[in-house]
């Protein structure tokens, strides 16, 4: 069955609100995902 597009961005919607009531160090979690983003840009620059 092909899932339209309502339904996907249902599920994701989801799917994040269960990981931010799941997350409670929820800004240690989004301080390392920049980390990991900065340091790639900086090894592709470097």
């Amino acid at each position: 069955m092909a899932i339209s597009p309502i339904h996907k961005t249902l599920d994701i919607r989801r799917c994040a609100i269960n990981l931010l009531s799941d997350s409670r160090d929820l800004g240690k979690v989004m301080i390392e995902l920049f980390r990991g983003i900065i340091s790639r840009y900086l090894n592709i620059l470097c």
